[in-house]
């Protein structure tokens, strides 16, 4: 993800990480340790950058998540999504000063995860979200190309080399949306040109 949006000329980037591992929302959400741990991150990027005399931006927030919220059957999902970057948009806000919309970018986990009919229900509320506000919240896409599960015999998560190709996907999404100003439409389906085999 840095790599390309580096060689792609954007802006001086920093980049911070709050992650845990097999984590739902509610673990995650305003008001808990990691997201406490994700604002502390921006405050001390925005004190050095002003120490500094550098212009601090939040250029946007990445989740890769969903899949213990679909194992919890969680059906307020894409809500929490909303709220989430809501949240983080505030928030951050209030440390820098400014207005930015600070839209959150989400990619739809494989459908090896828990499902509803095949579809994992977290990419389904993902696939909402997007849909009930694309001005703050951007679908980049399914992540079914992206091969090469881990070797732990899991088809959840990704192995290294497919979280770089992954990231780079994430890159170009941001660099549209963000530094070009262009729409950004993550791959779908073309209504009546759908053909089933089998």
């Amino acid at each position: 993800l840095a790599y390309t949006l580096a060689a792609l000329g954007t802006k001086q980037l920093l980049f911070s990480i709050a992650a845990r591992d097999s984590t739902t929302y509610n673990d995650l959400k305003k008001g808990t340790v990691p997201y406490a741990d994700a604002i502390a991150q921006v405050t001390a990027a925005y004190n050095w950058c002003v120490a500094n005399g550098v212009t601090y931006e939040c250029l946007a927030l990445v989740c890769i998540h969903g899949e213990a919220d679909a194992a919890f059957l969680n059906v307020n999902y894409a809500t929490n999504l909303a709220t989430w970057q809501a949240d983080f948009k505030s928030d951050i806000n209030t440390i820098t000063g400014r207005t930015d919309n600070i839209r959150l970018f989400l990619t739809q986990q494989t459908s090896s995860a828990p499902s509803i009919d095949g579809a994992a229900s977290s990419s389904i509320a993902n696939y909402v979200a997007w849909k009930a506000d694309n001005a703050k919240i951007v679908m980049v896409g399914p992540r079914y190309f992206s091969w090469g599960q881990k070797t732990d015999g899991g088809l959840v998560h990704q192995a290294n080399h497919s979280q770089r190709w992954l990231g780079s996907i994430i890159a170009n999404a941001i660099y549209n949306r963000e530094v070009l100003a262009n729409t950004w439409k993550p791959l779908t389906p073309i209504a009546g040109q759908i053909t089933r085999v089998n």
